[in-house]
């Protein structure tokens, strides 16, 4: 797949390494493609630990965000990512989005802590609208999801900050 290609290619040849503050956001290539790619990482890096000048694994996870689709693992790629490198986001009206983009909330995984919640689906952003409610103000997945089905995912993914200094996006299409 070419997400996995631009991917080793990032970490193989350092860019990553190179610069730690780059942000890369990995948008409609779904999230099935992280967890091989990770064992596949590993399995390079045992065998080829000189190549690197850190752990490839870990400069992945450092500069890599993630926008799976609901179907895909989301547990599994929260426990390999963290949820602060998870993104919501919705492809609708294409064949892979939902055809109510905000009940990706109703995919997480059940018991997922309210902050991971807030984190994956508000992307970190404390966002306002009419109002000036403040949504991840709640404290529980129930009131955080009827916040966010009252409006505040209706515009679409948003972008996220990612720290201090400037944050540099790839969007990377899987066509």
């Amino acid at each position: 797949r070419p997400i996995e290609d631009t991917m080793a290619a990032m970490v193989c040849h350092g860019a990553l390494t190179r610069f730690p503050d780059l942000r890369i956001a990995c948008i409609e290539n779904g999230g099935s493609w992280v967890l091989p790619f990770l064992e596949h990482l590993e399995q390079t890096r045992r065998m080829m630990p000189q190549a690197f000048d850190e752990d490839p694994i870990a400069a992945f996870k450092r500069n890599i965000y993630v926008n799976p689709f609901h179907e895909d693992n989301l547990r599994g790629l929260i426990d390999a990512m963290g949820a602060d490198h998870i993104l919501f986001g919705s492809d609708y009206p294409h064949p892979e989005g939902l055809a109510e983009p905000c009940s990706y909330i109703d995919h997480l995984p059940e018991g997922l802590p309210p902050e991971d919640v807030a984190k994956i689906m508000g992307h970190l952003v404390e966002v306002e609208f009419s109002g000036g409610e403040k949504i991840f103000a709640q404290g529980d997945k129930g009131a955080l999801s009827d916040s966010v089905r009252r409006g505040a995912c209706s515009s679409g993914q948003r972008r996220r900050p990612l720290g201090d200094g400037q944050a540099l996006y790839v969007l990377m299409d899987r066509d």
